[in-house]
């Protein structure tokens, strides 16, 4: 949304459970906002948002977009569309009890989106974070009978050494599957049966030759899902959580078939979009991510640059951080690195050439210490970035949590 990291508005430690107050810092510019600019005059999201759900101020569309279907929580049920025992589904502003399964209702969401505003003379921003195939898990019979020869398999999903999985969100009992390996594939071919839909909609549209179309996970795979052969999963800065499938389309630009090996990240989105729509500047605090749209064309194959990951879901007794720069990753694992009375060696330190070692297998922290010592600094400084009242750790409640009625979002600036 922002081209920034989100350390730096406090919104990288953690996620936003339905209990906490807050989100994204109103004075980030936001990419639909960016583009407005540009004369996108319809900028529709249709999915999760996850952004802010605690007052009127961080709804979608007060952060730039004109058109919304979905939810602001995560991990709503597929069917029910409920977060904690209350409906979390919205157009726009109001309580939406369109019934169905979510990512099919997603999907229909974009595709009329597109429908309606196609052959409009100002170009579209159609953003659809859909919630497949996050927990829990539930799939639709019809597409639970698509993958009935799948059996469960042990993944391997390892942590760091001594370094437990930190992963928020729960797997549903009504999957309807015989096994979460099964019900984990049909989610995610409802998801691809959504996406085709919207790539059929541009096409029918005439639009789909002059339409950029970029794909991307947020996070690797968590159990049943098997990140292999890269190492890790969800909630770890290991590459198996943090490494994920991305794909480009645009005809008119971007020859098909290619493949990109310098690594890319989701803060270049939005400065990429900027050159794309003509936007020199965008009035806001400096970006962090990078134009990689010559990457994208093949004009040029590599970058040089440093690479941050971060989580801490748990609180500053067990952080992760990961820097990579080329030809190296480093990651520090344990209590925040910041904290100068913790020795270094109490802290887990692994340093990988990750160019030859991608699956990061083999340690060489111990033979390179100059090398740790230097990324080490530069941890430290990205760490410092955070800002005091960042999300607290995701587990901690401060008072008795009772969810909204609907999930509608009060409107604290208003009653003002």
């Amino acid at each position: 949304m922002t081209g920034r990291y989100p350390i730096r508005y406090g919104l990288m430690r953690a996620v936003l459970p339905p209990w906490r107050r807050g989100g994204l810092d109103v004075a980030e510019v936001t990419m639909p906002e960016v583009l407005a600019q540009a004369g996108y005059k319809h900028r529709g999201i249709f999915g999760k948002w996850h952004l802010g759900h605690s007052d009127v101020q961080y709804h979608p569309l007060r952060r730039g977009f004109t058109e919304f279907v979905g939810h602001y929580n995560g991990a709503i049920d597929y069917f029910t569309h409920q977060r904690d025992g209350m409906l979390d589904w919205h157009r726009d502003h109001e309580p939406n009890r369109d019934e169905g399964y979510s990512t099919d209702l997603i999907a229909e969401a974009a595709v009329q989106f597109i429908n309606r505003h196609a052959g409009d003379d100002s170009p579209l921003l159609c953003y659809v974070p859909f919630n497949a195939p996050h927990s829990p898990l539930q799939a639709k019979d019809e597409d639970l009978a698509r993958y009935r020869h799948l059996t469960d398999v042990e993944p391997r999903l390892s942590q760091p050494p001594g370094r437990a999985a930190q992963v928020n969100g729960s797997y549903g009992a009504r999957d309807g599957g015989k096994n979460q390996r099964q019900t984990l594939a049909a989610m995610i071919s409802s998801m691809d049966q959504g996406i085709g839909r919207i790539l059929e909609a541009l096409k029918a549209n005439g639009i789909d030759d002059n339409t950029l179309v970029w794909f991307f996970s947020d996070n690797g795979g968590v159990a049943p899902g098997d990140n292999r052969p890269l190492r890790g999963a969800k909630a770890s800065v290991l590459e198996g959580g943090v490494r994920v499938p991305s794909a480009v389309r645009w005809p008119d630009r971007i020859p098909a078939g290619g493949k990109i090996d310098t690594p890319l990240a989701y803060i270049d989105v939005l400065p990429t979009l900027m050159r794309v729509a003509g936007i020199e500047a965008h009035g806001g605090k400096p970006l962090d991510g990078m134009d990689v749209l010559d990457v994208l064309t093949g004009q040029r194959e590599e970058l040089r640059r440093e690479l941050y990951n971060y989580i801490g879901q748990q609180g500053e007794a067990d952080e992760q951080l990961a820097l990579i720069d080329s030809p190296w990753k480093l990651i520090v694992s344990g209590m925040d690195i910041r904290n100068k009375s913790v020795p270094q060696p109490e802290r887990e330190i692994l340093l990988f050439q990750i160019n030859m070692d991608p699956y990061e297998e083999h340690n060489v922290a111990d033979m390179h210490p100059q090398i740790v010592d230097r990324m080490w600094d530069k941890l430290v400084a990205f760490r410092e970035l955070q800002p005091a009242g960042a999300v607290p750790p995701y587990n901690s409640r401060e008072d008795r949590f009772e969810p909204l009625p609907d999930w509608k979002m009060p409107d604290h600036i208003r009653s003002k």
